[in-house]
C-alpha cells in the first residue's frame, strides 16, 4: 500500500473527518481552555489536517474524487 492509498483510505473508508468528535470530547476535557471545544486549537488543528490532506490527495488523479 502506498502513501497515497494509505490516506485515501482514512479519508474515505474509515471517514477520519468524523473522529473531529473525539476530539472535541478531549478538547472538552482541557481544564485550561475556557471556549467552546469546536473553537479549541486541538480541534482546529485536526480539521486543517484533514483539509490539508484532501487538497494533497485532490492534485493526485489515482484517488477518484474531483478536484
Amino acid at each position: 500500500m502506498t502513501l497515497t492509498e494509505a490516506l485515501t483510505a482514512l479519508l474515505t473508508e474509515y471517514e477520519l473527518e468524523g473522529f473531529i468528535e473525539f476530539v472535541r470530547d478531549d478538547a472538552k476535557a482541557d481544564p485550561a481552555w475556557e471556549g467552546l471545544s469546536h473553537d479549541h486549537p486541538r480541534v482546529k488543528r485536526f480539521q486543517e489536517v484533514c483539509q490539508t490532506l484532501r487538497k494533497v490527495l485532490a492534485g493526485d488523479p489515482r484517488h477518484g474524487w474531483e478536484r
